[in-house]
């Protein structure tokens, strides 16, 4: 007779394959719009926003969403990431200079860039899924991002955990990296920040088990 297990278990492993193949192609087109570098922030949420289609299984071909999403929110994911950028590099540059001094308040000055740092990356974190899901202006994508950030620690927590070891893997396993990393990253992120943005569908999945 059929054995429903070993079916069930065939179907995973298709699944599997194909939801990888997906992310594969979805990092092809994100390196290739990402190119000019200014297009980083439409690449970013136009994958946030893909990740979600494609867990609610409502799209057929995830490259032509991608596409969608990176035009129809090109404007304001880039000046986004435009700001988000001017934002890291003043931290940056007061971390620099206050490197520089050795007085204590040179070593104050210098901690307290290093939590800009910190904040910024949250910001950044924070404010492309919003652009991939909800229709604001630029100036409250940042707004919201460090609030959300530090009301949910625990899903931020995971996120910078996730970030960090996309970051190990880029450098001890470039090649896979290569493959899906972007695309991956963003794929297990969204998974994390629908429970922030979307926390009622979380509970009705709950009740649906």
């Amino acid at each position: 007779g059929v054995d429903p297990m070993k079916i069930a278990y065939e179907n995973y492993i298709v699944q599997l394959l194909s939801r990888l193949c997906d992310l594969i192609l979805l990092q092809a087109a994100f390196l290739v719009t990402s190119l000019p570098i200014l297009t980083v922030g439409a690449g970013i949420t136009a994958l946030f926003a893909v990740s979600r289609k494609m867990r609610e299984d409502s799209v057929t071909s995830p490259i032509k969403e991608y596409f969608l999403q990176f035009r129809r929110n090109f404007k304001t994911s880039t000046m986004l990431w435009i700001a988000v950028g001017i934002l890291a590099g003043v931290a940056y540059a007061d971390a620099w200079y206050c490197s520089m001094g050795t007085s204590t308040l040179a070593v104050v000055g210098q901690i307290l860039s290093y939590m800009l740092m910190i904040a910024v990356f949250l910001v950044f974190a924070y404010c492309f899924p919003q652009a991939a899901w909800f229709g604001n202006s630029v100036s409250r994508y940042l707004r919201n991002s460090l609030p959300l950030a530090l009301a949910h620690p625990i899903v931020t927590i995971l996120v910078v955990l996730l970030y960090v070891c996309a970051f190990i893997a880029a450098e001890v396993a470039r090649p896979l990296f290569f493959l899906f990393g972007f695309s991956g990253v963003v794929y297990f992120t969204s998974r994390l920040f629908e429970s922030v943005f979307f926390p009622d569908e979380r509970m009705k999945n709950r009740k649906n088990r």
